[in-house]
């Protein structure tokens, strides 16, 4: 089995604590096979085990190796299985994504027994089941920032992932409108540690108000930032697959400045990935299907339908639907009434949208991926209204709505 060598001092502070066996299996399968039916952009999963191991992962072809590694003189030169991707056209996707070995160089990494010796914690910003992510001080600035701790003893499978976020975030930080992740790595006995700008006004989850929404012009403002966000990283071939309001942090109340967030799931376009293990509301029709055993190609399309979703959600208050599946009512109604929508009235939820709104919307939740606009297409309808309020509704596109724009 292919494996790669990293010297790097940020991989002995990382699983200083872990040991890697010589023949450990790789963190995820390859979806490589000797025997694999293709339909559409999935791959069924039939002896799915063999494939090439992803030596591009660090932005170059030339540090693999196989066997023993050679270690360093401190002996501190670790080996890690990489997760494997089809074929070398899909690896040298992932080269063009990032150069790691780059983003690792401006690491700062610090070993302390504990956070204190950095940090003064002043409360829990949120839990999961990593760690927690906490409002801290640096005792050197005075600055506050958001750190997050992640439990060693939780990361033991997931170490490379870990390493992949945290490179995703640093080299992502440079955008006006990705949260920015400091280089400064610190591990204590028990925690990994990264620390963040603080989001001084919370998420856009936090300010949308069930059934109302948020104001136009600041669902407006959000739209332009993170499309902007969006299409910076689809540029750098990598796909979020994460979008949500609770990962949109804001500077402001007002949503004059936001900052797109959390990389946990990040991979680069042209990766496949597997079934997730539950359907949330934001998830395109083509996850929701993906059946065990089967894989979809990502590309930035994948990150489209959410960014639709979520606008709808900003703008309204409610979710167009629960998932985006035949077994959801509400979703099959709007699919339904796409098919007839010059003689068929919206769903309830969206009639308080404007014409201009709804082709909008259409654009980016379309069932098929290649039908899909990119993120950027929304700026063709910031001249428009999107909010309406309706006083008297008529037959749907045999004559005029009236309305008046939402203020």
């Amino acid at each position: 089995m292919d494996i790669l060598t990293l010297g790097q001092p940020l991989l002995t502070a990382l699983l200083a604590s872990v040991s890697v066996p010589k023949n450990a299996e790789s963190l995820e399968p390859s979806m490589t096979s000797r025997s694999h039916e293709r339909s559409g952009d999935r791959l069924s999963d039939c002896n799915v085990i063999e494939g090439p191991s992803l030596t591009a992962f660090l932005g170059t072809e030339a540090d693999a190796c196989s066997g023993d590694s050679q270690g360093s003189s401190e002996g501190n030169q670790l080996i890690i299985n990489i997760i494997k991707i089809p074929n070398q056209s899909h690896r040298l996707c992932l080269a063009k994504s990032i150069d790691f070995q780059a983003a690792m160089a401006t690491f700062h990494i610090f070993e302390i027994p504990n956070i204190s010796e950095c940090f003064d914690i002043i409360k829990e910003l949120g839990q999961g089941s990593y760690g927690q992510v906490v409002l801290a001080q640096e005792r050197s600035t005075g600055k506050a920032v958001a750190a997050k701790l992640v439990r060693k003893d939780r990361t033991l499978l997931k170490s490379a992932s870990f390493l992949t976020e945290f490179c995703f975030s640093i080299t992502l930080s440079e955008h006006p409108h990705i949260i920015t992740t400091y280089p400064v790595f610190i591990g204590t006995i028990d925690h990994f540690v990264l620390s963040q700008e603080l989001a001084t006004a919370g998420t856009l989850h936090d300010v949308i108000r069930s059934e109302i929404g948020i104001p136009e012009a600041a669902v407006k403002r959000c739209a332009r930032q993170i499309s902007s966000a969006l299409d910076f990283m689809h540029s750098r071939g990598l796909v979020h697959r994460d979008l949500k309001p609770d990962n949109v942090l804001l500077m402001d109340e007002d949503c004059n400045q936001i900052k797109l967030s959390d990389f946990g799931l990040t991979q680069p376009a042209g990766y496949y990935v597997s079934s997730m293990s539950h359907i949330v509301p934001y998830m395109c029709p083509e996850l929701c299907d993906l059946k065990d055993g089967e894989y979809l190609l990502l590309s930035p399309t994948i990150d489209t339908w959410p960014f639709g979703v979520l606008l709808f959600v900003a703008l309204t208050g409610y979710f167009p639907w629960l998932e985006a599946t035949v077994y959801d009512s509400m979703y099959q109604e709007y699919i339904d009434w796409r098919q007839c929508a010059d003689c068929t009235p919206p769903p309830a939820c969206w009639k308080m949208l404007s014409r201009e709104a709804i082709c909008m919307f259409n654009n980016l939740l379309s069932q098929c991926p290649s039908s899909r606009q990119s993120v950027l297409s929304i700026f063709n309808y910031f001249n428009f209204p999107w909010k309406v309020k309706v006083f008297e509704y008529g037959s749907w596109g045999r004559g005029p709505l009236s309305y008046i724009s939402d203020p």
